[in-house]
């Protein structure tokens, strides 16, 4: 069971580290843009805070800033006070507001495989914070080392698509029975998109089996991506995005992108484009479609793309 009232709590949180200046963000500008070959939404913020935060293997060895979060921005220490599994801690470098990060109290290395108990816990927050038509809450994770995970103290993100937007995903469950993957029945994936990923529709109340057998059904999808790689120390990447609709996961092979100075986690493959340099910001007003090129490089091909 969640602790009561984690919405207020939260938001509460966020207004008194804000104010604080205890976290670091500036909400400079942001415009949405369609690509208009495939129709995918982009909501792109220009973000220069970001280009304060630690990118991956800027963290000195054995220094864990997750595991010794910042008191300011603790918002439990407990999540559920039953189990204690997961702290929520505001990130310091948040995208948008009550951007939060649900940390494993005991150190947990952020290549492992979700749990049903993670899973079903985020389920369970997402429905909390779910109060509203208009609010909807997403929870991500960034696994592997090109996946566009910073720290490796495993911790998933708690954020809030920004009213008005549409992620691709909403539009291909749309209308759509949730179904669990089998021989005869595959993943959705959008044909027009350039990035391999693969989406499940997800029952209204799934339970934590339900929530479970869709992960590894997944799973079986991303990992072959990863087969045919020849340096076996390299460890499989990707992002996993869950809503209360539905649950996504996406291969990837790069933290950033070759042609232009961008990086991507798992909100990218929602279509929640952060830039932080002002030069790249001009490129892509002029020419949003370079963003659906610019995923690809950071993923892999989609098999189901029309040519």
């Amino acid at each position: 069971m969640l602790t009561d009232n984690i919405k207020q709590l939260i938001e509460d949180k966020y207004i008194e580290a804000y104010n604080n200046k205890s976290l670091i963000f500036n909400d400079v500008e942001t415009f949405i843009k369609i690509n208009c070959y495939n129709g995918m939404m982009y909501w792109i913020r220009f973000a220069p805070s970001l280009l304060a935060k630690p990118e991956k293997g800027d963290t000195p060895i054995n220094h864990d800033p997750l595991g010794k979060h910042e008191p300011e921005l603790l918002v439990l220490q407990n999540m559920d006070p039953l189990e204690k599994e997961f702290k929520l801690v505001l990130n310091k470098f948040p995208v948008m507001p009550n951007h939060t990060l649900l940390i494993t109290n005991p150190y947990k290395d952020q290549r492992t495989s979700l749990t049903p108990q993670d899973l079903i816990k985020c389920y369970t927050l997402l429905k909390t914070m779910n109060t509203t038509q208009d609010e909807k809450n997403f929870i991500i994770y960034n696994s592997g080392p090109a996946s566009g995970s910073s720290q490796n103290h495993k911790h998933l993100q708690l954020l809030q698509f920004p009213n008005g937007f549409i992620p691709f995903q909403d539009k291909l469950c749309n209308n759509k029975n949730p179904f669990i993957p089998t021989k005869g029945l595959e993943p959705l994936q959008d044909k027009f998109v350039s990035f391999a990923h693969f989406v499940i529709p997800l029952p209204s109340s799934p339970t934590q089996d339900d929530l479970m057998d869709c992960y590894i059904a997944l799973l079986q999808y991303i990992l072959p991506f990863f087969n045919n790689w020849n340096n076996p120390t390299i460890h499989p990447s990707y992002n996993v995005i869950l809503t209360e609709n539905w649950m996504c996961l996406v291969p990837r092979s790069n933290i950033r992108a070759k042609s232009l100075p961008v990086g991507f986690n798992s909100i990218g493959y929602t279509g929640l484009i952060m830039i932080k340099q002002e030069d790249t910001l001009n490129q892509i007003k002029n020419n949003p479609d370079l963003i659906d090129g610019l995923l690809l490089e950071c993923g892999f091909p989609n098999p189901a793309k029309i040519q």
